[in-house]
């Protein structure tokens, strides 16, 4: 728990904006995680009520977010991007975060700190590589849904992919 959040009671580092502020960035990040706005809305409440917001109103929608810590304060209000989606390793970090947050372990300043950092974070892999996975996701997919179709078909499509690749690598001057 953080320092002064036994049995509820908010901890003196953990004034109501930052928790507010906080739960306003982690709700906007797990829904580009893509999880369902109930699990979400879930998260949040167990969140506030680590930091002793038992009773905070918490309204996540699809493309909004409103969070209300005590009756009678400001409530906070976010928008939500619904065209950004988080690549998995992002999303591992963002959860990771939130389920420290749940219990408490971790005050609400350095949450959002890690958060900005899970956010930020580069892609691993560059685009040649992404662009392979692609094609070989896509050559797996088809052998999934149609396995019945000749081994020829699926050859096909890894040349094709790899065909594909090496024009992008000799167009962008990769792998030389």
């Amino acid at each position: 728990m953080v320092a002064g959040s036994a049995m509820g009671e908010p901890s003196a580092a953990a004034t109501p904006s930052d928790v507010r502020a906080f739960l306003l960035a982690v709700g906007v990040a797990l829904t580009m995680t893509g999880d369902a706005v109930s699990e979400i809305q879930r998260h949040l409440r167990s969140i506030a009520a680590a930091y002793g917001y038992e009773d905070a109103h918490i309204s996540v929608l699809p493309t909004y977010l409103i969070v209300l810590l005590h009756d009678g304060d400001p409530p906070g209000v976010r928008s939500i991007d619904t065209g950004r989606q988080l690549r998995l390793d992002q999303a591992s970090a963002v959860i990771r975060v939130a389920r420290q947050a749940e219990t408490g372990s971790i005050d609400p300043s350095r949450a959002l700190a890690a958060l900005d950092h899970a956010l930020a974070a580069p892609s691993r892999f560059h685009d040649p590589a992404r662009i392979a996975a692609h094609g070989l996701l896509t050559v797996g997919l088809g052998l999934v849904i149609r396995p019945a179709t000749s081994v020829e078909a699926s050859t096909a499509s890894a040349v094709t992919c790899t065909r594909r690749t090496k024009r992008l690598r000799a167009r962008l001057c990769i792998w030389r």
